[in-house]
């Protein structure tokens, strides 16, 4: 058997990738949003209220896991 010697790919996101992923996220996200917002706002106020308030929390649990994935530590065997 041969004992391959090869470099690993680093498994790390540097700050721009993070940056980048984020960013990514956000203009995605925004444009589903805003297709949606608008089709729900002819339904009615409450209801555009509601979604603004789900597309939030689900935000803030996606730069979450984002974030956590990050900062977990490298494994080093």
């Amino acid at each position: 058997m041969e004992n391959n010697t090869s470099a690993a790919p680093k498994k790390n996101l540097t700050w721009l990738d993070v940056w980048a992923m984020a960013f990514g996220c956000m203009v995605g996200w925004g444009a589903f949003v805003m297709v949606i917002s608008v089709v729900l706002s002819l339904i009615g106020r409450n209801t555009l209220g509601w979604f603004v308030d789900l597309t939030s929390f689900g935000a803030i649990v996606g730069f979450g896991c984002t974030s956590a994935a990050v900062l977990q530590p490298e494994n080093k065997n």
